[in-house]
């Protein structure tokens, strides 16, 4: 025989307890108890009490649950403010998931009273969109050149060479690539600096070689002139996990200690179609949650095509 299934206002009781847990696990909580009324002589019914001792002394804070489907108003709040000067509370908390009206937050905020609505990327019943905001930082090249040091000898025979596309060799004649695609593996390999900016690299510092025509090798020094760019975007990242609190008096979120937040994922495309381009991180009135900072990654050779693809020896 299949159980009675537990009211959804039970549920969300519990589902603040828990989290109450998770901000003070040094404390005592304890779901659905009973406190004798100091002023009413009867015992009063707390949705969610939590009890810490500091030295001598002994920390009393209500927790009231409010799984309405509108605002609380400021009724609720001063019946609160009643229960909590009954039961001898030091403080008092007011958990409504639709939030609160304008009069509640200035009737609790004058009681000293706290009010907070759930935060949960994750129950189906409670379910919250949280995003953060994200500043994704794109690094990449810009325009550039490459500067050829070698003898005369070889000098007219370069000149008539794409620059980018001549084949370069190690010391043991093996064909190291282009200087563009030297380049690239120079950048994936993060051996050059990435800050934005005009750059000037020497080409693998060892010995480079070019073959003449007539078949002899002779080095050659390669320097790439180059920019490094960056394209800054900014919008909000989705949160798939979180769980926590709201303060519906300052607009903040409050999250255990030891919270795991996990985001959706960054669909590159997606950012540089959808997102905002700015100038700089400085220019925006919000300050990101976090900067993300991808780099493009180049292929190890040049397309077919483009006469330089080879990978064999000499």
């Amino acid at each position: 025989m299949t159980g009675k299934a537990e009211p959804k206002w039970k549920r969300f009781e519990r589902l603040v307890a828990k989290l109450q847990e998770d901000f003070t696990p040094q404390a005592t909580v304890i779901l659905s108890d009973h406190i004798l009324g100091r002023r009413s002589g009867v015992s009063r019914q707390i949705d969610v009490s939590v009890r810490q001792t500091e030295g001598q002394f002994e920390i009393l804070v209500i927790i009231d649950c409010k799984d309405h489907a509108h605002p609380v108003d400021v009724k609720d709040v001063e019946e609160f403010l009643g229960l909590v000067e009954d039961v001898g509370a030091n403080k008092g908390a007011l958990v409504c998931p639709a939030g609160f009206s304008d009069a509640a937050k200035n009737r609790a905020k004058d009681g000293g009273i706290e009010l907070f609505s759930l935060v949960d990327a994750e129950d189906e019943d409670w379910r919250t969109y949280v995003a953060i905001p994200v500043v994704c930082d794109f690094r990449g090249f810009g325009s550039g050149r490459f500067k050829i040091g070698c003898s005369n000898a070889i000098r007219d025979e370069l000149a008539r060479e794409d620059p980018k596309l001549i084949r370069l060799y190690d010391g043991q004649h093996k064909f190291m690539g282009t200087p563009l695609t030297v380049l690239w593996a120079m950048w994936n390999r993060r051996e050059m600096s990435d800050e934005p900016g005009i750059r000037n690299v020497l080409l693998q510092p060892n010995h480079i070689l070019v073959q003449a025509s007539d078949g002899h090798f002779e080095r050659v020094e390669i320097i790439a002139e180059f920019e490094v760019v960056a394209k800054l975007y900014f919008g909000e990242l989705p949160l798939t996990r979180i769980s926590g609190f709201k303060d519906e008096i300052t607009g903040s979120l409050v999250l255990p200690g030891r919270t795991e937040i996990i985001t959706d994922w960054i669909d590159t495309v997606e950012v540089e179609a959808h997102w905002q381009r700015i100038p700089s991180i400085e220019s925006l009135a919000v300050k990101p949650f976090m900067v993300l900072t991808a780099f493009d990654i180049f292929p190890a050779s040049l397309p077919r095509g483009s006469g330089a693809e080879s990978t064999g020896s000499a």
